[in-house]
């Protein structure tokens, strides 16, 4: 398997630039990421027993950019450094095509697509799972064909675990997907199917055992864009899984959405509610944007009446330079704590030319 992969890598850069062989420009760039995240936990009697849990990453990365009409080469290889070791990797690595008729991309990056704060269920149904207040689009690797016919986009791709390949490890799964999106100036209505694909594993140091697993998901989503600049958007998805023939973690999520621009000052609300294998679910946000400059929300999100948490992020940018502060608060519906309690989760991101 590390093979097939290591052979797949080497295709596409071959492939890359003997595709390239005319290159317009080439821009060369390099950029860092250092994301701290302290878990606040509840008082313990037991002094050897830790008050906070930090978890810090960081990565160094060469940005290498080549362009030749209507294609794109981008390989950012760097070394990330995590638990006092340091690791080389490609944190991104991406082939783009562009053509009137159709696009391709190959290679590792994030994707996202569909509506949603709390939940996305148009988005390609992955394993990993969302922490509760926080919503997470993991790098894959991938191959994505999109072709436009008049106002619909035909999307079809292949995603595969890229975390485990960061450690060099085989994936832990792969998807296989495709999408159609009718669009006109009012109302867009898409329709997702995707199969996920988690092979047996071993139980590790690292990880747990993992056992085989099929799932198929059909998805569905629609918007609408109303006067006064309101959006209503509803999306549903419902995922089967195949080898033991149940329904898994299924889910539909509606939202309204209200922009106001005073100068440049762009501010956002948005209320949402959801229904799922976990219950009912719902938030409220605001966000307040400064040009350029900085993007600061604050809202509350919960779980019928388990769960309620507070959530407040700030971003801040000096052109490629940009800092983010999140702090998710403890659940204030909570009224005995647990072994899993905590008093909050603050995250702290610097970036240079990064996108965390």
């Amino acid at each position: 398997m590390r093979k097939a992969i290591a052979d797949l890598f080497f295709l596409c850069i071959a492939f890359s630039v003997c595709a390239l062989s005319g290159i317009d420009s080439v821009q060369v760039g390099a950029g860092f990421e250092v994301q701290h995240e302290s878990i606040f936990l509840q008082k313990n009697t037991n002094e050897y027993a830790p008050d906070t849990i930090p978890n810090m990453a960081g990565t160094v990365f060469c940005n290498i950019e080549l362009s030749a009409g209507n294609q794109n080469f981008l390989v950012q290889p760097g070394i990330l450094v995590k638990e006092q070791k340091f690791r080389p990797f490609f944190r991104k690595l991406r082939y783009s095509l562009f053509t009137d008729r159709f696009s391709l991309s190959i290679g590792k990056d994030s994707f996202s697509f569909g509506e949603g704060i709390m939940k996305n269920y148009f988005f390609v149904h992955l394993p990993q799972p969302d922490r509760f207040g926080k919503k997470i689009y993991p790098l894959v690797w991938h191959t994505v064909f999109e072709v436009p016919v008049k106002q619909f986009l035909l999307t079809s791709g292949i995603f595969a675990d890229a975390d485990s390949t960061a450690f060099r490890k085989v994936p832990k799964w792969y998807s296989l997907w495709a999408k159609a999106v009718y669009t006109n100036p009012v109302v867009s209505v898409g329709l997702e199917a995707d199969a996920l694909l988690q092979p047996e594993l071993p139980e590790t140091a690292a990880s747990a055992e993992q056992k085989k697993a099929y799932t198929c998901t059909a998805a569905a989503e629609i918007s609408a864009l109303l006067p006064y600049q309101f959006k209503l958007y509803a999306n549903a998805q419902l995922p089967v899984d195949l080898l033991h023939k149940n329904i898994t973690d299924w889910g539909t999520l509606a939202g309204i959405s209200k922009d106001f621009l005073l100068n440049s000052i762009t501010l956002s609300s948005i209320a949402e509610v959801s229904y799922s294998t976990e219950g009912f679910a719902y938030s409220v946000f605001q966000s307040m944007g400064l040009a350029d400059y900085a993007q600061i929300s604050a809202g509350v999100q919960g779980l019928e009446a388990k769960k309620l948490v507070g959530i407040m992020q700030a971003e801040f940018f000096i052109s490629d330079f940009s800092i983010k502060i999140g702090y998710i608060s403890k659940d204030m519906l909570e009224k005995q704590t647990t072994g899993t309690s905590y008093l909050g989760i603050l995250s702290i991101a610097v970036s240079f030319n990064g996108d965390v």
